[in-house]
C-alpha cells in the first residue's frame, strides 16, 4: 500500500489544471473585449441618436416660412420658441462640419456639437409634393416648398458605422 502520489501523477495534474485555467482566461479575455466593443458602440449610437432626435424636435417647430436657408449640409431658421417655451424668435442653424453635426442657436456666434463621427456628405434631403407624388428637391429661397425633410447620418465608431434616419413634416406658415 502507498500513501500520496507520485512525481509524474503531481506534474500530469499540474499540466492539466494549467492547460484548463490557460482555456478559462482565454474564453474569458475574449468575452470581456466583446463586452467592451459592443458597450462603447452602444454608447457612441445612444449619443448619435441623442443628437438626431434634438434636431428633428426642433426642425418639426419650425414652419416653411422661417427657413432661411436649406442645403445638403445646413438648414437654418426662426425657432418660434425661446428656451423656455415662451413665443420667441430664435435663428437656429444646424450644419455638418467637418464630421460633426453642429447646432447654434445664436445666429452662428457658437457652434455646439451634437453628432460627432458623421461620415456622409449630405445630411438633409428636401421634399415637396409634385404631380401628387413625393420628389426629392434642391430648395431655393423663399423655401415655402418644403413638404418634409429626410435626416440621414452615418455615423462610425471603430470600423463600424450606423445608420441612422429621421423623416420631419414641416408645417405650413401660420398653422
Amino acid at each position: 500500500m502507498r500513501n500520496g502520489f507520485t512525481l509524474i501523477e503531481m506534474i500530469v495534474v499540474i499540466v492539466i489544471v494549467a492547460v484548463a485555467g490557460i482555456a478559462g482566461v482565454v474564453v474569458l479575455r475574449e468575452g470581456v473585449e466583446i463586452y467592451m466593443i459592443s458597450s462603447r458602440e452602444s454608447g457612441a449610437h445612444a449619443a448619435a441618436r441623442l443628437g438626431l432626435d434634438r434636431m428633428t424636435r426642433e426642425i418639426r417647430e419650425l414652419d416653411r416660412g422661417s427657413v432661411s436657408a436649406a442645403t445638403a449640409t445646413e438648414i437654418s431658421f426662426t425657432n418660434p420658441y425661446n428656451t423656455d417655451l415662451t413665443r420667441g424668435a430664435n435663428p437656429v442653424t444646424f450644419r455638418l462640419s467637418g464630421g460633426t453635426l453642429e447646432r447654434s442657436g445664436d445666429g452662428g456666434a457658437s457652434w455646439e456639437p451634437l453628432v460627432e463621427g458623421v461620415e456622409n456628405s449630405g445630411v438633409f434631403t428636401y421634399y415637396r409634393i409634385e404631380s401628387g407624388t413625393a420628389a426629392a428637391f434642391t430648395p431655393a429661397a423663399p423655401y415655402g416648398d418644403i413638404e418634409w425633410i429626410l435626416v440621414k447620418l452615418e455615423v462610425r465608431d471603430g470600423d463600424r458605422t450606423a445608420l441612422l434616419r429621421q423623416q420631419v413634416s414641416v408645417t405650413r406658415s401660420g398653422q
